[in-house]
């Protein structure tokens, strides 16, 4: 990759990001096994990520590409412990990603959500901090802007409830209203869905009349 600076340097820098602007997000990719990279190295990676407990890595293993200076340099790094290296920093970023999903929530688990995928009853979407958040959905929430109470997650994903029933309410359909399905996605409600709905439709005062698909 190339780039500039030490982790020294690196370390200062996103103090200092991280100081000027609350709630900063920092993604990065990293390599393995790069030439010459020895044992002692890839640890002090390792402590590198430990430390600055970055919210978004991604690591890959050096891979030649002929006619790059990485190509020739000496030392190469055995094909298996390269994967190896890659496989153990991506195992422990999840224990780190999983750590600071639950201070997240912890610290503030009201959250506006951006909803941007709707299948099978269930709504995905991101809040301002890139976290991805799954709720169940009565209706599709693509492109609404919800609050919701994040309650836990799964590593990877938090999970809620949607706070903001009264911009649910207008946005479920009204009586009448037939589910429909196309080329597999949900659009409304499924045969599954309809004890959640009916609670959803009860607790904002509303009448539905539901039909199996």
């Amino acid at each position: 990759m190339n780039r500039r600076g030490d982790g020294a340097f690196l370390r200062e820098l996103f103090a200092k990001l991280r100081a000027r602007i609350p709630g900063l997000v920092i993604r990065t990719s990293l390599i393995t096994g790069l030439p010459g990279e020895g044992e002692e190295e890839f640890q002090e990676l390792c402590e590198f990520l430990r430390d600055l407990r970055l919210e978004r890595v991604g690591a890959f293993a050096f891979s030649p590409e002929e006619g790059t200076p990485a190509a020739e340099m000496p030392n190469k790094v055995p094909v298996n412990v390269r994967k190896e290296r890659a496989a153990k920093l991506t195992e422990f970023q999840k224990h780190i990603k999983a750590q600071l999903l639950t201070e997240e929530i912890e610290r503030l688990p009201e959250r506006k959500v951006l909803f941007e995928t709707y299948t099978d009853g269930k709504a995905h979407g991101h809040t301002d901090s890139f976290i991805e958040v799954c709720v169940e959905a009565p209706c599709d929430l693509r492109g609404h802007t919800l609050t919701v109470t994040l309650t836990g997650h799964d590593g990877d994903v938090c999970f809620g409830e949607i706070k903001d029933t009264k911009s649910l309410a207008e946005l479920l359909p009204g009586e009448g209203y037939i589910p429909k399905r196309k080329s597999g996605v949900v659009k409304g409600f499924n045969a599954a869905d309809d004890d959640y709905l009916m609670r959803i439709k009860r607790d904002l005062g509303l009448k539905a009349e539901l039909e199996e698909l």
